[in-house]
């Protein structure tokens, strides 16, 4: 999922409904994104979107506060999704209204995960995803770079599509200098789009 979301911001693209609803897997185990409806493309990488959209559990406190908001944004729902995923399907962020969810979304007030379940260094990247300040939550690149995914980014090098991006990141190349991802072939970047 956050190879896909490096790709968009790569390429200044807000998904802005990241949930997991929108995140789909084939018969042969490839994970995709979808629904781009609400998606925006920025002029810039340090571009920034005003207009609230999304699903209400997976937004942003910047949003939610009705600020200005860039490709952090995206990230704090990676994290929304990455709790649901380690919880069994509980929501990070739920509340018997909507007021309520806003309002738990603004003081970042979520359940812990389980210490005897899920490795520290998960539970700092989780922690890292859901600060309250964007500033202060990680870039796709850097999620991808750290000790929580990087060892699993090994696995994908070989899968079609995948393997550009994942090699990139497990070697903890960042490929801004390099102008971001590099591929083969037009047939290549599509598969790695899809």
């Amino acid at each position: 999922i956050c190879l896909a979301v490096r790709l968009l911001h790569d390429r200044c693209v807000l998904h802005r409904d990241l949930k997991t609803a929108n995140i789909f897997v084939t018969e042969r185990d490839i994970v995709k994104v979808g629904d781009f409806g609400i998606s925006k493309v920025l002029g810039s990488r340090s571009g920034f979107c005003s207009t609230v959209c999304g699903t209400p559990f997976y937004l942003s406190p910047e949003m939610c506060a009705g600020r200005r908001y860039d490709a952090k944004s995206d990230v704090w729902a990676l994290g929304c999704i990455l709790y649901e995923l380690c919880s069994g399907g509980r929501r990070a962020f739920e509340a018997p209204s909507l007021p309520a969810v806003v309002m738990k979304i603004l003081k970042g007030e979520y359940p812990p995960l389980s210490a005897a379940r899920w490795s520290p260094s998960l539970r700092r990247l989780l922690s890292r995803l859901l600060r309250l300040e964007p500033a202060g939550r990680p870039a796709a690149r850097e999620i991808l770079r750290s000790p929580a995914v990087r060892p699993h980014l090994t696995r994908l090098t070989g899968r079609a599509g995948l393997c550009v991006l994942a090699r990139e990141a497990a070697e903890g190349r960042n490929g801004e200098d390099e102008g971001g991802a590099e591929f083969e072939s037009d047939a290549e970047r599509e598969r790695a789009l899809d």
